[in-house]
């Protein structure tokens, strides 16, 4: 054990440091992202990674559901990182460390669940306006932020926050449905 090791569950450590494809599944992904709460927890009610990542998928072409419900997927071992804090980091020490291991992360996870990576940038520039969609959405019905402020045109989406248990059922069928439905799906989506 080192100090980057954490627990995966009561068998499997890993080192954060050292992404290892073997030790991830979806099961374990929908989980930990069920539990972790959007913005450090300052919602008025719980909303978690889980439920943002369903939105987010929602918001795309069919093509890319299954990179939206993972684009978050890292922080089921690196943990919710918000973005001020991102950018404070970087502003301090003048290197992105976290977005690299964010990265490499993103590398072991889509190859575990058999999905390309890194997407190209057009398609990643996809997700990144469902994920700023999905958080001037947020923002609206979470933390009453009038229009005026947001940052992104909201959804038209209504959020009503899930408990954990819900979030992570939502987010398994998500997945399921959307491999299923990924052999149909056409360029042109």
């Amino acid at each position: 054990m080192t100090a980057t090791t954490i627990w995966i569950d009561a068998d499997r450590a890993v080192d954060i440091l050292s992404p290892d494809p073997a030790i991830i599944d979806i099961r374990f992904i929908a989980a930990t992202l069920a539990r972790i709460n959007r913005y450090n927890g300052r919602t008025p009610i719980p909303y978690s990674v889980a439920q943002h990542s369903v939105l987010v998928a929602s918001l795309l072409p069919a093509r890319l559901r299954r990179h939206g419900l993972l684009h978050d997927a890292h922080e089921a071992i690196l943990g919710d990182t918000t973005a001020p804090l991102k950018a404070a980091l970087r502003h301090l020490t003048g290197i992105d460390a976290l977005a690299r291991l964010e990265a490499a992360w993103d590398q072991a996870i889509h190859a575990a669940l058999g999905l390309s990576w890194p997407l190209p940038g057009p398609d990643a520039a996809l997700i990144k306006a469902a994920d700023m969609r999905a958080l001037a959405t947020e923002m609206r019905d979470l933390m009453d932020i009038p229009p005026r402020r947001l940052p992104h045109d909201p959804d038209t989406t209504i959020i009503r926050p899930m408990t954990w248990v819900r979030a992570e059922a939502r987010y398994l069928d998500h997945w399921q449905r959307l491999t299923d439905a990924a052999a149909f799906a056409t360029a042109a989506e």
